[in-house]
């Protein structure tokens, strides 16, 4: 079903194991920039408190749901449960998955993420 936000129809569907290198390019969008700082190297994903976000997704417990415009994704929300041993920065216990989502920056503020 697709709603309308701006002049743009969105919609959102489940991920596909063909997603993985958009929800890479959405974790690195997801990492936290002070207003004014530069963005991190693309090489931040290789370190092991990135990685373990998405690194071998698809397992038991993984989920996400992508955004699309046009069949172009646009934005996503995914969700891991962590171990205690790896936990991550938003860790509660090994049963609460951690979630994060981005958008594309010109989509952003058109209502993509409250969709997600």
């Amino acid at each position: 079903m697709a709603a309308a936000f701006g002049n743009r129809p969105h919609a959102t569907r489940p991920w596909r194991p063909g997603d993985l290198p958009f929800l890479w390019d959405m974790l690195y969008q997801s990492i936290h920039v002070r207003h004014g700082d530069a963005p991190p190297p693309r090489s931040i994903l290789d370190a092991p408190k990135i990685a373990h976000y998405l690194l071998g997704f698809g397992r038991p417990g993984d989920d996400a749901e992508i955004a699309i415009s046009d069949d172009t994704p646009i934005g996503a929300a995914w969700c891991r449960r962590m171990r205690a041993d790896d936990a991550g920065y938003g860790f509660v216990d090994e049963e609460t998955p951690e979630l994060g989502m981005a958008v594309v920056e010109e989509c952003r503020g058109t209502g993509v993420g409250t969709r997600l």
